[in-house]
């Protein structure tokens, strides 16, 4: 996992074992969003996940109050543990 600081990173890259692995992060990602109502955009290759949020209005998502960062971090952990 690399990315700045938690609350002011707009870019999130996860190194994943497997395209399995791969997959289901981007599967825990969709349910994450539903749940939050934020939809992020996903880079992926069959090792790797780029997640780019963009702030809105300026402000970031742990500005707004969303969880979405701080759970998308524990998925990821919990899918590079896996390997």
């Amino acid at each position: 996992m690399s990315g700045d600081s938690l609350n002011q990173r707009t870019s999130f890259t996860y190194e994943l074992g497997s395209y399995g692995q791969v997959r289901a992060f981007l599967a825990d990602l969709a349910a994450l969003s539903e749940r939050c109502g934020f939809y992020p955009n996903l880079h992926f290759d069959s090792r790797s996940v780029r997640v780019s949020i963009e702030p809105e209005d300026g402000r970031t998502l742990a500005e707004q109050g969303s969880p979405f960062v701080s759970a998308m971090e524990e998925l990821a952990r919990a899918r590079a543990e896996e390997r």
